[in-house]
């Protein structure tokens, strides 16, 4: 399983962002999971890890401890332009 985060300033853009990605994994016949700050929060993500590729989303200010704990390390991180200086500070929660 390959798990991605994407973050922007309020949600909107990583959430289209985040729906084109898990559409394009699924017609290229990977199963694949878009998942809310909310469900890590609350521990959703135990029934997707069998999927392919796993889409977290939200806001930069998702990225705390508290709502990252437990989902390990991400493979990789889209972050959009607008909050690029303050992802900088908040990297480590996800190393």
């Amino acid at each position: 399983m390959k798990k991605l985060l994407i973050v922007c300033a309020g949600g909107a853009t990583s959430s289209l962002m985040a729906q084109n990605v898990v559409k394009e994994a699924e017609k290229q016949g990977m199963t694949a999971a878009l998942l809310f700050p909310e469900d890590l929060q609350y521990n959703r993500f135990e029934p997707h890890q069998d999927k392919d590729l796993v889409v977290v989303m939200g806001p930069i200010g998702m990225v705390t401890t508290s709502r990252l704990q437990g989902y390990a390390k991400v493979d990789a991180v889209l972050v959009s332009p607008q909050v690029k200086y303050l992802f900088k500070k908040r990297r480590s929660y996800i190393e």
